[in-house]
C-alpha cells in the first residue's frame, strides 16, 4: 500500500478508510515484529554485548541479537518504512475525526519511552560516544554498532515525520484549537523528543529542519501556557540537580532540559527558576575543561543569560549575577 500510495489520485486517497487504516498501520510500524519490536531489540542485544580479551566490549557479528536485528532492518516493512511513514503522516494529517491525533500521540509516547529505557539497560549506553575507540572492539565500532544506529536513525526519522503531520493538524484543525488541546498535544511532543535526545543528538538531527520545526513550534505553543510549560519542566528535570550527571545518556538528557527550558523561562515563576533552571545550568557553566561538555556548556550559558533577562526574575538576578560573573572568570 506505501508503494502505490504516491501514485494514486487524490480522489483515490479520499476513499481510504483512515481511522480504521491509522491504527492498524501505526501498531505495525512501532510494535509488531516486522517494525521497531517496540524498541526490545535494544535490552536484548545486551546479553550478547561482552568483554573481549583486551578488556573491550564486543558484540559479535554472529550472535542471535545481530542477527535477529539484521533480520528485522531487511524485512519488507523495515525497508519501506519511509513510505510507510509517510502514509501514517498523510492518514494523521487528513483523518477527519481529529482524536486519530490522541490515537498517535499516545502510540508514540508509549513507544518511545520504552525505547528510552530499554537503552539505559544496555551498556553501551554507559560508554560517551567520544571514547568508544577506547571501549569497543574493532568488530562492534564497524559492524555491529552501524547498523545498530541505523535503526534507531530510522526510528527517529519515522518518528519525526509522524510528528510533523501531527504538529500541522493541531495548528489548522479548529477542533484541537481550543485551550485545552495544544499544551497538552505540545508537552507529549516534547516529552517524546526528549526520550529521543540520545538517538537525535548523536545524529545532529537537530540541525534536520523537520525536527526543529516539529521542536520549536511545539516550544512556542506550550509558551503560552504556564502551568503546562512548569508541567513539562517537572517531567523532564534532570535526574540529580547541581552536579554533572554521571552517565552518558543523562548528561544527554540534561542537554536536551538546558535547551528545552531556554525557551520557557518567561512562563516560569521565580522560584522554579532558582530551584530548578539554575540548579540545572550550574553544574555546566565552567565545564570547558571537558571537550565531551562544550556543547552543554553553550546551553547552560544560554538559558543562563534568559533566565536573567526574564522580568519576573529582577530579584533572582540581583542575587544571582555576581555568581554568574564569577563563573564567567573561571572559565
Amino acid at each position: 500500500m506505501s508503494l502505490t500510495f504516491p501514485v494514486l489520485s487524490e480522489a483515490a486517497r479520499r476513499q481510504l478508510k483512515h481511522e480504521a487504516l491509522l491504527p492498524v498501520i501505526l501498531s505495525a510500524v512501532l510494535f509488531s515484529s516486522e517494525g521497531f519490536e517496540s524498541g526490545y531489540f535494544l535490552g536484548a542485544s545486551d546479553a550478547d554485548v561482552v568483554q573481549d580479551s583486551e578488556n573491550r566490549f564486543t558484540w559479535s557479528a554472529r550472535s542471535m541479537t545481530f542477527l535477529r536485528l539484521k533480520q528485522m532492518t531487511t524485512g519488507l516493512l523495515f525497508g519501506a518504512m519511509g513510505s510507510v511513514s509517510r502514509l501514517v503522516a498523510y492518514l494523521v494529517e487528513d483523518a477527519a475525526d481529529p482524536y486519530v491525533v490522541e490515537l498517535t500521540m499516545d502510540h508514540l509516547s508509549t513507544f518511545c519511552r520504552t525505547v528510552v529505557l530499554q537503552w539505559r539497560r544496555t551498556k553501551l549506553s554507559e560508554i560517551d560516544p567520544s571514547e568508544e575507540g577506547l571501549y569497543l572492539s574493532q568488530e562492534a565500532l564497524n559492524i555491529t554498532l552501524p547498523v545498530l544506529w541505523q535503526t534507531l536513525k530510522a526510528i527517529m526519522f519515522s518518528t519525526i515525520v509522524i510528528l510533523q503531520a501531527v504538529t500541522a493538524r493541531a495548528l489548522k484543525d479548529a477542533a484541537l484549537s481550543n485551550d485545552r488541546a495544544p499544551p497538552v498535544i505540545a508537552k507529549q511532543i516534547l516529552i517524546i523528543l526528549h526520550d529521543l535526545a540520545f538517538i537525535s543528538y548523536r545524529l545532529g538531527s537537530n540541525a534536520f529542519s523537520a525536527y526543529n520545526f516539529v521542536f520549536l513550534t511545539a516550544l512556542d505553543v506550550l509558551s503560552r501556557y504556564a502551568d503546562e510549560s512548569t508541567a513539562l519542566l517537572v517531567a523532564i528535570r534532570p535526574q540529580q540537580l547541581g552536579r554533572i550527571s554521571a552517565h552518558p545518556l543523562d548528561r544527554c538528557l540534561d542537554l536536551y532540559f538546558l535547551n528545552a527550558s531556554e525557551h520557557l523561562t518567561l512562563v516560569t515563576p521565580q522560584s522554579m527558576s532558582e530551584e530548578l533552571l539554575v540548579a540545572a545550568a550550574t553544574p555546566y557553566l565552567t565545564s570547558t575543561g571537558n571537550i565531551n561538555l562544550v556543547e552543554t556548556f553553550e546551553a547552560a550559558h544560554s538559558l543562563m543569560l534568559a533566565i536573567l533577562s526574564a522580568p519576573q526574575n529582577a530579584e533572582l538576578s540581583r542575587r544571582v549575577i555576581p555568581f554568574y560573573v564569577e563563573a564567567l572568570f573561571e572559565v
